[in-house]
């Protein structure tokens, strides 16, 4: 079975960059946002949810912690992978205590991306 990736983040080259990594592993995203609200309202019409929503913390319109903030409490299923080029304490915790379920750079190793993405799809959070 194939792990469904939505890709959340207001940078399209960062969204094609990620887009690309993850197929290339074998990942299937299966949806884009530009930005939280996007990707709420988009999941709101959706018959196929995704397992992993890889979330930008830095974003208009709706952050990553209010995106992940309504997740977790309208669609639990979703795993939140949050993801920033601050990769500081003070965001890393703030995204966990939003509702994220693990943490990677931005523009980190995408081995550690796969990684982190096939960790938190395993995890039992319904």
């Amino acid at each position: 079975m194939s792990i469904k990736i939505a890709i959340v983040d207001d940078h399209p080259k960062a969204r094609l960059h990620h887009t690309e990594i993850l197929s290339n592993m074998g990942l299937e995203v299966v949806m884009t946002a530009w930005n939280g609200k996007d990707f709420l309202d988009q999941l709101s019409l959706s018959t196929t949810l995704p397992d992993v929503c890889l979330l930008d913390v830095n974003m208009p319109v709706m952050n990553g912690y209010q995106t992940a903030e309504t997740l977790s409490s309208q669609w639990k299923q979703i795993r939140i992978l949050g993801y920033s080029v601050d990769n500081d304490e003070h965001t890393r915790t703030t995204m966990f205590k939003s509702g994220a379920h693990g943490f990677v750079e931005k523009f980190g190793n995408p081995e550690e991306l796969r990684k982190e993405i096939l960790r938190i799809a395993a995890l039992d959070i319904c």
